[in-house]
């Protein structure tokens, strides 16, 4: 219980880079898909948000250019 927590950095990484497939409302209900204007694009079915200053791209070329970070919040105890 007081190990790292390395181990998983992998596995949420692959998850969040495939959330727009796995649950593309997670991204557009959350608050940060709100602020970029997430939305689901009818011909593709992608998830595209904007980027300020950049433009409007896909969730998993944001992800990948590193120009969103998904994060997690941790509660320490």
């Amino acid at each position: 219980m007081t190990g790292s927590m390395e181990g998983f950095k992998a596995i949420a990484e692959k998850h969040m880079l495939n959330l727009d497939r796995t649950d593309a409302q997670a991204i557009v209900t959350s608050p940060d898909g709100i602020k970029l204007g997430a939305r689901i694009e009818k011909a593709s079915g992608e998830v595209s948000i904007e980027i300020p200053g950049r433009g409007r791209t896909t969730w998993g070329a944001a992800i990948r250019a590193g120009l969103i970070q998904p994060y997690f919040p941790v509660k320490r105890r």
